[in-house]
C-alpha cells in the first residue's frame, strides 16, 4: 500500500476515533439505553427559605441514620443507623467497596420514643441463624404488624460483604431486643436500596445498581444513567424458597419505596420522579402503572403519612454532592451542608407535590428519610452519613398534616 494511501487511512481512522470519543454520549444512548436528564428539572425547590425547621433537634449518639419508620400506634420511632467511617470503608449503594481488613461491621438501629423523648439502642439477637461476627451494614429499612399488638416486625436491608440480604426481625414493644427470625437471600436481591413489607413473609425491594460491584459496576456509574439499569422487585419466603419477580418498568435509579393499601411508590434518584403503582386485584405480584409524578428533585427514601396515607417524600433541593459529602463525613452539618426538604404527595389534588420542610442543611444536612407522627406533630429526619445520624422536629401548627 503507497504511503499516501496508508496516510488517508489513519487520517480518516482519526477523525472516526474523534467523533465517536466526542460523540459518545450520543452514542451510548443510541445503543446502550443511556438517558440524559434535565438537571434544571431538578432545582424546583432550590433557593428557598427554610420551612416548619425552627424546633429540631438533633440527637448526637446515633449516627448514619440511613432510614427512618415511625410505628403510629406507640408513636414510636425505628431508625437504621450506622458508622460514618465505615461507611466510606464499605457502603454498596454508594459506591465505596475497597478492600479492607476490618474484621467485621457492626452498625446499629435505634428506637426513638416521641411521647417520652427517649433514644434505645436495640440489641440484636441472631440466635443460631447468622453468626456474631457477622456484617450489619443497615439501609432501608420497614416495619409491618406482628402477630398481635404487642409486636411488630422490622424489615431491614443488610450490605454484608458476602451479599446483600433482607434481615426480618421480631421485636416486642417495650423491649428493647430484635430478634431475628429470617435472613432472606435471593439473586435478585443483589443492590438493595429500600425495602417495604407486603406481608410477614413479603416484600418488595428497590435495586439502585445493576451490577452490584467490579469493573461493570465502574462502568455503570461511570456512564450512566442507564434506562435498563434499576427497578422493583417483588420477594417471597415459601419455606425454605425465596421468589423474586420484577414487578415494575425499569428505571435509571430506583431509590425511595412504600406501600399503602394496594398503592406502590417508588421513587427514582437519578430521574426525580415518584412512581405509582396499583396492585391489580390486589395481587402484588402484579403492578399496574397508575402514574408518573414529577416531584422536582433528586429523590430519595418515602414514606406514608398516617391518617391521610399520602406519601412523604425526602428530597435534596440542591442536589446532591456524593463524593464531596463521603470525603467530609466529619463536617457535615458542621461546615458542609447540604438542603433537604420533605414533599408531601397529595391524593386529593392527584399527587400534586407540596412543601412540608426545608431545612438549610445546618440541622438536616443531607438527610435521606423522614417520617412524621401526626398524634404529636413531630418529624423524625435521618441523614446516611452525618455524625448526629438523625433529627427529631416539633411541626408548627401552620403545617397541616390533615
Amino acid at each position: 500500500m503507497p504511503s499516501s494511501t496508508r496516510l488517508s487511512v489513519w487520517v480518516a481512522l482519526t477523525a472516526v476515533l474523534v467523533w465517536c470519543y466526542l460523540n459518545i454520549a450520543t452514542i451510548l444512548e443510541a445503543t446502550a439505553g443511556r438517558i440524559t436528564i434535565d438537571q434544571v428539572r431538578l432545582r424546583r425547590w432550590e433557593n428557598l427559605p427554610d420551612v416548619a425547621n425552627g424546633a429540631c433537634v438533633v440527637d448526637t449518639v446515633a449516627n448514619a441514620c440511613e432510614d427512618v419508620n415511625i410505628h403510629a400506634a406507640s408513636s414510636t420511632a425505628f431508625l437504621a443507623c450506622g458508622d460514618p467511617a465505615g461507611r466510606v470503608q464499605w457502603f454498596p449503594s454508594s459506591g465505596y467497596q475497597p478492600s479492607t481488613n476490618r474484621p467485621t461491621f457492626r452498625e446499629q438501629f435505634f428506637k426513638y420514643d416521641l411521647k417520652t423523648q427517649t433514644r434505645t439502642e436495640l440489641k440484636l439477637d441472631l440466635g443460631s441463624l447468622l453468626p456474631e461476627d457477622h456484617d450489619i451494614v443497615t439501609h432501608g429499612l420497614d416495619i409491618y404488624p406482628g402477630k398481635d399488638d404487642s409486636q411488630i416486625l422490622v424489615f431491614a436491608v443488610n450490605h454484608a460483604r458476602d451479599g446483600d440480604a433482607i434481615l426480618i426481625f421480631e421485636h416486642t414493644l417495650g423491649t428493647d431486643v430484635l430478634q431475628l427470625v429470617r435472613e432472606v437471600r435471593n439473586p435478585a436481591i443483589k443492590c438493595a436500596n429500600s425495602v417495604a413489607a407486603v406481608s410477614p413473609r413479603s416484600f418488595y425491594i428497590t435495586n439502585d445498581h445493576y451490577y452490584p460491584r467490579g469493573i461493570l459496576r465502574q462502568l455503570e456509574d461511570r456512564f450512566g444513567p442507564w434506562s435498563w439499569a434499576t427497578s422493583v422487585q417483588y420477594c417471597s419466603v415459601e419455606g425454605d424458597n425465596v421468589v423474586c419477580k420484577e414487578v415494575s418498568e425499569t428505571m435509571p435509579c430506583a431509590n425511595g419505596l412504600a406501600v399503602s393499601d394496594n398503592l406502590v411508590f417508588a421513587g427514582d434518584s437519578k430521574n426525580g420522579s415518584v412512581t405509582v403503582y396499583e396492585m391489580e386485584n390486589g395481587k402484588p405480584d402484579q403492578l399496574r402503572l397508575v402514574r408518573v409524578v414529577d416531584v422536582g428533585a433528586i429523590a430519595d427514601n418515602i414514606k406514608i403519612l398516617a391518617g391521610t396515607e399520602d406519601p412523604l417524600v425526602t428530597v435534596f433541593p440542591d442536589g446532591e454532592e456524593l463524593p464531596l459529602f463521603l470525603s467530609n463525613v466529619s463536617a457535615l452539618g458542621q461546615t458542609v451542608f447540604a438542603p433537604t426538604a420533605v414533599l408531601r404527595l397529595r391524593k386529593d389534588r392527584d399527587f400534586e407535590p407540596e412543601l412540608l420542610l426545608r431545612d438549610n442543611g445546618a440541622q438536616l444536612t443531607d438527610m435521606t428519610a423522614a417520617d412524621i407522627d401526626p398524634k404529636t406533630r413531630t418529624l423524625v429526619g435521618a441523614s446516611f452519613l452525618k455524625y448526629g445520624g438523625f433529627a427529631v422536629c416539633k411541626l408548627p401548627d401552620s403545617v397541616d398534616l390533615s
